[in-house]
């Protein structure tokens, strides 16, 4: 229950914040027990609170990594949208995503360009979080 004495933006803030992060944990341990699918369920559940939550794009990139989920840009793509989400796993999104182009791509990156392009679009094109 807000307290009555904070403001509604604030208890709104801080309940978004909440979600994002229980649904990012759930995530996590379903992610640490090998059970991919239900861990990107309820990584994109932390989306739908927080649109640019780059560690849940990032978790959502390594199990589709895992589902061996490669060949459609799946995993490049959330890869792609970490790194330019430049949080806490940036690098390795990077890393991660240009190991698996090279796979896909005869040992190059051209056309790489084209992850990040769609990326940035699909980023762009997100809403601001969701209220409580």
């Amino acid at each position: 229950k807000k307290p009555d004495t904070t403001p509604e933006a604030t208890w709104r803030d801080a309940v978004n914040k909440t979600k994002r992060g229980c649904y990012y944990l759930i995530g996590v341990n379903y992610y640490d027990k090998d059970k991919f699918t239900e861990a990107m369920r309820e990584l994109e559940k932390s989306l739908t609170v927080d649109p640019k939550f780059d560690m849940a794009y990032y978790y959502i990139g390594l199990s589709q990594w895992r589902l061996g989920n490669v060949e459609n840009d799946e995993a490049p793509l959330s890869f792609a949208k970490a790194y330019l989400l430049k949080g806490e796993f940036s690098e390795q999104a990077k890393e991660h995503l240009e190991k698996i182009y090279k796979a896909i791509h005869n040992n190059t990156i051209i056309g790489i360009d084209k992850i990040y392009k769609r990326a940035e679009t699909e980023l762009a094109a997100d809403k601001p979080a969701a209220s409580a």
